[in-house]
Protein backbone atom coordinates (compact mmCIF):
# COMPACT_ATOMS: atom_id res chain seq x y z
CA UNK A 1 0.00 0.00 0.00
CA UNK A 2 1.34 3.43 -0.68
CA UNK A 3 0.79 7.06 0.79
CA UNK A 4 3.39 10.15 1.80
CA UNK A 5 3.30 8.18 5.25
CA UNK A 6 4.24 4.73 6.12
CA UNK A 7 0.93 2.58 5.87
CA UNK A 8 -0.09 -0.78 7.13
CA UNK A 9 -2.91 -2.97 6.07
CA UNK A 10 -4.93 -5.72 7.98
CA UNK A 11 -7.47 -8.05 6.95
CA UNK A 12 -10.20 -8.11 9.59
CA UNK A 13 -12.96 -10.07 7.52
CA UNK A 14 -12.11 -12.44 4.36
CA UNK A 15 -14.11 -14.93 2.65
CA UNK A 16 -13.20 -13.88 -0.97
CA UNK A 17 -12.27 -16.95 -3.72
CA UNK A 18 -10.20 -16.87 -6.90
CA UNK A 19 -11.28 -18.64 -9.99
CA UNK A 20 -9.23 -19.37 -12.57
CA UNK A 21 -9.99 -20.08 -16.27
CA UNK A 22 -8.39 -22.31 -18.52
CA UNK A 23 -8.00 -18.60 -20.79
CA UNK A 24 -5.67 -17.48 -18.10
CA UNK A 25 -8.10 -15.17 -16.94
CA UNK A 26 -8.99 -15.02 -12.80
CA UNK A 27 -11.97 -13.53 -10.97
CA UNK A 28 -11.75 -12.18 -6.85
CA UNK A 29 -15.18 -12.18 -5.47
CA UNK A 30 -16.38 -12.44 -1.76
CA UNK A 31 -16.54 -10.11 1.80
CA UNK A 32 -13.53 -8.48 2.33
CA UNK A 33 -13.03 -5.87 5.11
CA UNK A 34 -9.59 -4.62 6.19
CA UNK A 35 -7.81 -2.30 8.70
CA UNK A 36 -5.39 0.50 7.71
CA UNK A 37 -3.12 2.59 9.89
CA UNK A 38 -1.20 5.53 8.93
CA UNK A 39 2.30 4.36 10.90
CA UNK A 40 3.26 7.99 11.54
CA UNK A 41 0.57 9.33 13.53
CA UNK A 42 -1.72 5.80 14.48
CA UNK A 43 -4.63 6.91 13.00
CA UNK A 44 -6.74 3.52 11.69
CA UNK A 45 -9.71 2.78 9.44
CA UNK A 46 -11.96 0.13 8.78
CA UNK A 47 -12.50 -0.59 5.15
CA UNK A 48 -15.29 -2.42 3.05
CA UNK A 49 -13.68 -3.36 0.12
CA UNK A 50 -15.72 -6.52 -0.79
CA UNK A 51 -15.70 -5.45 -4.53
CA UNK A 52 -15.24 -8.21 -7.55
CA UNK A 53 -11.99 -7.92 -9.91
CA UNK A 54 -11.46 -9.40 -13.18
CA UNK A 55 -7.55 -9.94 -14.08
CA UNK A 56 -7.27 -11.01 -18.14
CA UNK A 57 -4.09 -11.15 -20.19
CA UNK A 58 -3.69 -8.81 -22.63
CA UNK A 59 -0.78 -8.95 -24.75
CA UNK A 60 2.44 -8.14 -22.40
CA UNK A 61 0.17 -6.50 -20.03
CA UNK A 62 -3.14 -7.68 -17.88
CA UNK A 63 -6.30 -6.00 -18.10
CA UNK A 64 -7.98 -5.52 -14.54
CA UNK A 65 -11.36 -4.49 -14.26
CA UNK A 66 -12.95 -4.32 -10.63
CA UNK A 67 -16.95 -3.18 -9.74
CA UNK A 68 -17.70 -1.97 -6.71
CA UNK A 69 -15.83 -1.38 -3.30
CA UNK A 70 -12.01 -1.90 -4.26
CA UNK A 71 -8.89 -0.78 -2.88
CA UNK A 72 -6.09 0.39 -5.26
CA UNK A 73 -2.80 1.63 -4.26
CA UNK A 74 -0.85 3.33 -6.58
CA UNK A 75 3.26 4.31 -6.54
CA UNK A 76 5.17 7.42 -7.67
CA UNK A 77 4.97 6.75 -11.69
CA UNK A 78 1.98 4.75 -11.84
CA UNK A 79 -0.99 6.21 -13.96
CA UNK A 80 -4.17 6.98 -11.85
CA UNK A 81 -5.73 9.32 -9.62
CA UNK A 82 -3.82 12.55 -7.72
CA UNK A 83 -0.72 13.05 -8.22
CA UNK A 84 1.51 10.85 -10.03
CA UNK A 85 4.75 11.51 -8.27
CA UNK A 86 3.83 9.84 -4.72
CA UNK A 87 2.43 6.97 -3.62
CA UNK A 88 -1.26 7.04 -2.81
CA UNK A 89 -4.05 4.64 -1.97
CA UNK A 90 -7.95 5.11 -3.10
CA UNK A 91 -10.99 2.98 -2.57
CA UNK A 92 -13.35 2.97 -5.83
CA UNK A 93 -16.65 1.90 -5.89
CA UNK A 94 -18.09 1.93 -9.38
CA UNK A 95 -16.37 0.46 -12.49
CA UNK A 96 -12.46 0.60 -12.88
CA UNK A 97 -10.04 -0.73 -15.83
CA UNK A 98 -6.39 -0.63 -14.80
CA UNK A 99 -3.98 -1.68 -17.78
CA UNK A 100 -0.82 -3.24 -15.77
CA UNK A 101 2.47 -3.96 -17.20
CA UNK A 102 3.04 -7.80 -16.81
CA UNK A 103 6.85 -7.45 -16.30
CA UNK A 104 6.72 -3.92 -13.65
CA UNK A 105 3.80 -4.21 -12.19
CA UNK A 106 3.35 -0.58 -13.15
CA UNK A 107 0.05 0.54 -13.90
CA UNK A 108 -0.17 1.83 -17.56
CA UNK A 109 -3.66 3.41 -17.81
CA UNK A 110 -6.21 3.73 -14.85
CA UNK A 111 -10.03 4.97 -15.49
CA UNK A 112 -12.48 4.50 -12.93
CA UNK A 113 -16.81 5.77 -13.36
CA UNK A 114 -18.04 6.48 -9.49
CA UNK A 115 -17.40 7.40 -6.29
CA UNK A 116 -13.56 7.45 -4.66
CA UNK A 117 -12.34 8.11 -1.63
CA UNK A 118 -8.66 9.17 -1.07
CA UNK A 119 -7.34 6.59 2.34
CA UNK A 120 -4.39 9.01 2.46
CA UNK A 121 -6.39 11.56 3.13
CA UNK A 122 -8.40 10.33 4.89
CA UNK A 123 -5.36 8.93 7.28
CA UNK A 124 -3.75 12.00 7.22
Amino acid sequence: MACTFALAGEPVESNQTETIYSSGKLKITGHFVGDLTNLDNGKSITVNASGSVRLSPEGDNIRLVSAGPVIFSSFPGDAGLGEISTGRTYLTHGHTEVLVDAATFTFLSFETKGKVTDLCAALG
